[in-house]
């Protein structure tokens, strides 16, 4: 497999030829397994926390321990594996194994999801951002990486799907129950969205900020130079488009 050229070759460890290994490696390699499960919990947490004034105790556990059971990273694994079956490059995700393989691959992964499931480190970090703007450095090297990956667009894409689902089924539940239904719901449902979709935009870079604040620029810099190669940006949409479906079908 041609290699970039600074590539560091760690180990001698071939790459698998069996689709079902490669893919199973692309995913722990990524990161993707593990963030399943803190995924999951968050996920659960949030409900809980959301609906905490109308919920009792247990049926607040009751929520959370529900989101992580749908969220159940060994369900998901084996839907976006299937997934990423359908019309497999061999010779090119096997470069992306590569890429992954990195050693500042596997040390941005670890950062990834470590900061999953720290909800009051991202607020204070958020405020604190607030008063003190990173530098113009950091912010061009963000907006390299989710031009990259394109997280802020999945995340949009996300959050505005759940959404729309959500108001379809509240509007048709409101004509079942045969109650009047304001002639321009349909319209305020489109520029709601439309807001929606900047704030998770906003809120995707602003999470990007917090997974990367302990990464140094040259390091950040060394990352996105990876992933912004022909093999980073085919796998990194890749994994995207298998796992886009999986969450939007929970």
């Amino acid at each position: 497999i041609p290699r970039l050229p600074g590539w560091t070759v760690t180990g001698a460890r071939p790459i698998p030829t069996d689709p079902d290994r490669l893919i199973a490696e692309v995913i722990e390699v990524s990161g993707l397994k593990s963030s399943f499960q803190s995924f999951g919990v968050e996920i659960g947490r949030q409900a809980a926390a959301g609906e905490q004034e109308s919920l009792t105790p247990d049926e607040a556990r009751a929520l959370a321990d529900s989101m992580r059971r749908l969220f159940e990273p060994g369900k998901i694994t084996a839907e976006v594996s299937a997934n990423l079956k359908v019309g497999l490059d061999v010779e090119r995700m096997a470069r992306f194994l590569e890429i992954l393989r990195q050693p500042i691959a596997v040390k941005m992964s670890s950062e990834e999801l470590r900061a999953i499931v720290q909800p009051q480190a991202l607020k204070e970090f958020a405020e604190s951002t607030r008063k003190n703007p990173p530098p113009a450095t950091r912010a061009k090297l963000i907006q390299a990486m989710d031009g990259v990956t394109r997280y802020s667009e999945i995340q949009s894409d996300m959050a505005s799907a759940m959404v729309r689902a959500m108001l379809d089924t509240m509007l048709v539940e409101l004509k079942r129950a045969g109650k009047k239904v304001p002639k321009d719901a349909a319209g305020a449902a489109a520029t709601q969205l439309n807001g929606l979709r900047a704030q998770a935009r906003n809120q995707a870079i602003g999470l990007l900020y917090f997974t990367y604040r302990n990464v140094s620029d040259e390091d950040l810099s060394a990352y996105i130079k990876l992933l912004d190669s022909d093999s980073g940006r085919w796998g990194t949409e890749l994994l995207a488009n298998a796992v886009r479906p999986v969450l939007a079908d929970r």
